[in-house]
């Protein structure tokens, strides 16, 4: 039998191969890990998308339930209203047969009495003159007397005693003009002079007028004539 001997050569190669083997089985470690966890991602992955649909379709069902819940409140407001109208069309209809029923009040009528007017000018005493209240007694139907007075002219203070005594006595209704002043009233009545005595019945125009010095039974004449 041969001796046979290692040569250094030899053993170089079986370290070679060992190493060769080493990385190999070192490769497939890697592989299988990494194989693993691609494994283990894809589970996670699957468990956290079918968590999600679980929780969409919870959501779904909540949704639903509150649009049914809603739709119920809503139909449920619909029949009471419904309700109430009927209940207020027969109390309407109740009130409008009662009130047909019952007998119409006869309307009282009731006469209104027209107060004289109150005469706000004074009879049987001599005043001054005022546009609405010698207006006012011709409207009233007074006899009215008119004095054209001034206080300068010596035949209107002659005249004064018996002025008075004639007003007084007849009750007549008199007022006094100012002949320096109330240019109107001439204007309107053509006076041109004082001491001009004038009597209006039932109208604003003169019934008739007397000038100059008089006596009382003449201012009775004019008055009652």
């Amino acid at each position: 039998m041969e001796n046979t001997q290692f040569k250094p050569r030899d053993l170089s190669l079986v370290f070679m191969v060992g190493v060769i083997l080493m990385m190999l089985a070192l490769s497939g470690c890697d592989t299988t890990g990494q194989m693993e966890s691609d494994t283990l991602d894809s589970t996670a992955v699957t468990t956290n998308e079918s968590t999600e649909m679980g929780e969409e379709m919870m959501d779904d069902q909540e949704e639903a339930q509150m649009m049914e819940s809603h739709d119920d409140s809503m139909e449920a407001e619909g029949e009471m209203m419904d309700s109430s109208m009927d209940d207020l069309d027969e109390s309407y209809i109740e009130e409008q047969v009662e009130s047909s029923d019952e007998p119409e009040m006869e309307e009282v009528s009731v006469e209104e009495t027209v107060e004289p007017a109150v005469a706000n000018y004074q009879s049987g005493t001599l005043q001054a003159y005022d546009q609405v209240l010698f207006e006012e007694a011709i409207a009233n139907g007074e006899k009215v007397f008119v004095d054209v007075y001034a206080p300068w002219c010596p035949t209107c203070r002659g005249n004064e005693e018996a002025l008075q005594s004639a007003i007084s006595s007849s009750g007549v209704v008199a007022f006094r003009v100012d002949y320096d002043t109330n240019q109107a009233f001439k204007s309107a009545h053509g006076v041109t002079t004082q001491s001009t005595y004038l009597i209006f019945e039932g109208a604003s125009d003169e019934k008739s007028r007397i000038v100059g010095a008089q006596t009382t039974d003449s201012f009775l004449a004019l008055i009652q004539g």
